[in-house]
């Protein structure tokens, strides 16, 4: 599921910060390797349900509208888009998800 690749990805860039903080050259190569290999992972995933759809949604817009960059105009169309990405996936009929967690870091 999407959701563990997620997690992933934050988990292995939170280790790249730490590297990039200590200088270690070694583990940023690896680390920075690994990272590449979930985003292609994450890109390339097909969403199973409205759940997984959501949950990539929520986690490309954060990649594109980071926390520090978020005013009112950006808000408000971060959450259009996700008002339309459900409107999507219920007009596709695309399956229920069995919880209504939205996604977050």
């Amino acid at each position: 599921m999407i959701k563990d690749e997620i997690h992933k990805y934050h988990r292995l860039l939170s280790a790249l910060n730490k590297a990039i903080n200590d200088d270690d050259g070694s583990q940023i190569t690896i680390l920075d390797r690994d990272i590449e290999k979930v985003w292609q992972s994450i890109l390339s995933h097909k969403p199973e349900d409205e759940t997984d759809l959501v949950l990539m949604v929520d986690f490309l817009l954060t990649i594109v509208l980071p926390a520090s960059d978020r005013d009112g105009t950006k808000v408000i169309a971060a959450e259009r888009i996700r008002s339309l990405v459900k409107d999507l996936a219920v007009a596709q009929d695309c399956k229920p998800s069995d919880s209504s967690d939205n996604a977050t870091n």
